[in-house]
């Protein structure tokens, strides 16, 4: 082999090997069982050894935080989680659990969804609790869904649908009363609140207000941009194939699509990204208020084939979308967009700060949503 040869050789050869690897992790990812190891992450079990059944080791008060067992509608699922008091009734009543009915009662509670990887005992999970309990002034009940923590079963959409109706239902029978509850999802938990909130707004219930942290359109659409790390493309790659992507595509056993729903919504609902986000990005937040603001703006039949009338129409629909979102700037916060629309007002903040996991419980962000929703 001359040298120059040998020198390509050498240099294909880890490509090669990569690509091999990269072709053999999709072929697994068709697996279903893979996969939802991979989406929810639920055998990341951090922190390490939890004791569920003691929160003040992660940072609550004394007494503060009650350890529950929420039962399903599946037999053998029961789902681990806390409910974090109101600080005003910590402060100003006794704490067992059965004065739980009197807590739920008399202050709001949210109910609270996490994201995907470890547990209710995550510290800034945690710090999102304590900034509610004492912000907000209200109860806070975090759950772990089914295959996580200490609850029983294994995740997937279905079931994950069912735990977080199973908490409503539960908050309901213990005394909460459902205009009382603000339902509250971060990341993989806005999926689960979304489709909540669509389908008690289906039911002609009205909870106090449904808030999405870090939401994406669907995981279609998360697939085609997300990356490791903030730097690894997963996906991405294929978009490169010809129909390699769709294909993969079909191979998905949870297709979580909040944008097939967020319509469906029809309470005051919050939309909350921030711009340094480096898991979602925000144009995900942004597709999703535009899909709630789009039926109030005049169709466009074929936006890649525009004939002389369409041009117009587009037009009109810019003139009437500034008329309809009133557009705010928020020192030193973000940008908010409001819409007011039949069955509750529509708000997307754009945050300057928060990534992903700190914006569920930053203090500009949670002064903001506390006047629009908290306080109504």
């Amino acid at each position: 082999m001359s040298t120059p040869s040998f020198f390509v050789f050498r240099a294909q050869k880890p490509l090669a090997i990569f690509g091999a690897g990269y072709v053999a992790c999709l072929i697994l990812l068709t697996v279903p069982w893979i996969q939802r190891h991979v989406l929810y992450l639920h055998a990341v079990r951090w922190p390490l050894f939890a004791d569920f059944e003691t929160p003040e080791k992660y940072g609550m008060a004394p007494g503060k935080t009650i350890p529950l067992h929420i039962p399903t509608r599946s037999a053998d699922v029961e789902l681990g989680a806390w409910l974090t008091l109101s600080d005003p009734f910590y402060r100003s009543s006794s704490t067992s659990s059965s004065n739980l009915t009197a807590a739920l009662e008399r202050h709001p509670t949210v109910l609270f969804f996490h994201g995907n990887a470890g547990t209710r005992a995550v510290s800034f999970r945690v710090n999102t609790y304590r900034y509610y309990s004492i912000s907000w002034e209200s109860n806070v009940l975090a759950i772990d869904y089914r295959g996580f923590a200490d609850s029983t079963g294994s995740p997937s959409q279905q079931g994950l649908i069912e735990d977080g109706r199973a908490s409503w239902d539960w908050l309901i029978r213990n005394g909460a009363k459902e205009e009382d509850i603000v339902i509250v999802g971060q990341s993989l938990g806005t999926a689960v609140a979304a489709h909540l909130g669509a389908e008690l707004s289906k039911e002609g219930r009205s909870p106090k207000g449904v808030v999405l942290f870090a939401p994406f359109s669907g995981i279609h659409k998360l697939l085609e941009t997300y990356s490791l790390f903030g730097f690894v493309p997963l996906l991405s790659p294929l978009m490169n194939i010809p129909f390699a992507f769709k294909l993969f595509m079909t191979f998905l056993a949870d297709k979580w699509s909040i944008l097939e729903v967020i319509r469906g919504i029809t309470v005051p609902l919050i939309l909350c990204h921030a711009r340094d986000d480096l898991d979602i990005p925000v144009s995900h937040s942004v597709e999703l208020f535009d899909a709630i603001l789009d039926p109030q703006l005049p169709g466009v039949e074929n936006t890649l084939k525009l004939e002389k009338d369409d041009w117009e129409i587009l037009k009109n629909r810019k003139a009437l979308r500034e008329k309809l979102v009133r557009v705010s700037d928020v020192d030193q916060v973000g940008t908010l967009h409001e819409l007011q629309r039949d069955g509750g007002d529509v708000w997307f903040l754009e945050s300057l700060y928060g990534g992903h996991n700190g914006v569920s419980f930053h203090e500009g962000i949670m002064g903001i949503i506390g006047d629009k929703i908290m306080n109504m």
